[in-house]
């Protein structure tokens, strides 16, 4: 879920892979910074380990437990994605930066993945107009999470029992088999769903202030 936010998301955003570096940025994430994707992902690719602001020991500490389901928020008034990778040097975005979200995430090529959202001074004003941002993602937090724990305990069952069955196929018509093979699918489809809340629910949890690492 947190990597198709990241695609079609107005914040600029990315994912990481778990060496640190870009496997995919949206729209806003080039034209914020003014990207120059042939230096972005070329042979000196960016790495977010090598960006200066990451390397500070604090911030680089709470990144590497991004990769291990905590999601973080940092305080990142004037940071300043690295000259190198921005077309035509760097100019200064027009809507200031104020935090720097990673949540956990899971894609296709690389299941321990990072979502990285820059959050601009105008997306923190909608927050603050919306009402109490703490107490909405704490709610709709543990909705989500009562809800996967509910549906996952029966979801559990089904499949276990289907493997079962299908363990033992031979003895079984072939109609039987398919049906279950059915059953299975649609079943780890469900659950592949509950997952993706529960990168919904780490997305929600890093927007609060709990996890905020302040700059020097």
């Amino acid at each position: 879920m947190a990597h198709r936010l990241c695609q079609f998301s107005t914040l600029p955003s990315i994912i990481l892979s778990s060496e640190g570096v870009i496997l995919q940025h949206n729209r806003a994430f080039a034209e914020y910074w003014n990207i120059d994707p042939s230096k972005l992902l070329g042979p000196n690719k960016y790495n977010i380990y090598n960006d200066p602001f990451f390397r500070r020991k604090d911030r680089h500490t709470a990144l590497q437990k991004a990769f291990s389901n905590a999601p973080a928020k940092f305080d990142a008034s004037g940071y300043q994605f690295p000259a190198e990778y921005c077309q035509g040097g760097h100019e200064a975005p027009e809507r200031q930066l104020t935090a720097i979200f990673t949540v956990p995430c899971a894609v296709e090529q690389c299941p321990a993945a990072v979502a990285v959202y820059y959050q601009t001074e105008a997306s923190a004003l909608l927050s603050v107009n919306g009402g109490d941002p703490c107490e909405k993602v704490a709610s709709l937090t543990a909705a989500l999470s009562d809800l996967r724990h509910e549906i996952s305990n029966p979801l559990l069952l089904i499949i276990g029992h289907a493997q079962l069955l299908l363990a033992k196929s031979d003895r079984l018509p072939a109609e039987a088999v398919k049906k279950l093979e059915k059953i299975l699918n649609n079943a780890e489809k469900i659950r592949g769903l509950l997952l993706e809340r529960q990168e919904m629910g780490a997305l929600l949890q890093a927007s609060d202030e709990y996890n905020l690492i302040e700059q020097a």
